[in-house]
């Protein structure tokens, strides 16, 4: 089973795409509601970078998981810390981005996991003639 088709892949984008309407009720003013959604939007593509990257590594050896696992670690440090950046130059809370990005980044994660096991208890042994 692939990681991108897995049920897991789909709660995480129904979960990601369900957020907005979570930010629209939550979010009363301008200022929190840019900096949610600007969260949000940071961890639905860090998320996508992770899914894609144990997609790549599923079915394949534990170092390739986690090579994966780091390089998705590593990508959302950038993104993170960039876009943290560019809020704090732009003299705005980093409150509401920390709340918009954490509330989804761990949610992705738990279904990356998942998604990435499910695949290794249908792949074959390691060392399986195939």
């Amino acid at each position: 089973m692939n990681v991108l088709r897995s049920r897991y892949a789909a709660i995480a984008a129904a979960a990601w795409l369900a957020v907005p309407a979570a930010v629209m009720i939550a979010a009363g003013g301008a200022e929190p509601r840019a900096g949610l959604f600007s969260g949000w939007f940071i961890a639905g593509a860090s998320g996508i970078v992770g899914f894609g990257l144990l997609a790549q590594a599923a079915g394949k050896s534990f170092v390739h998981f986690m090579k994966a696992l780091v390089w998705s670690f590593a990508v959302r440090l950038v993104l993170v810390s960039a876009w943290f950046y560019l809020t704090l130059r732009h003299r705005e809370s980093p409150i509401w981005f920390c709340v918009g990005f954490f509330s989804f980044y761990w949610l992705s994660m738990v279904c990356e996991m998942l998604a990435y096991r499910q695949t290794q208890h249908r792949a074959p042994p390691i060392g399986a003639l195939t």
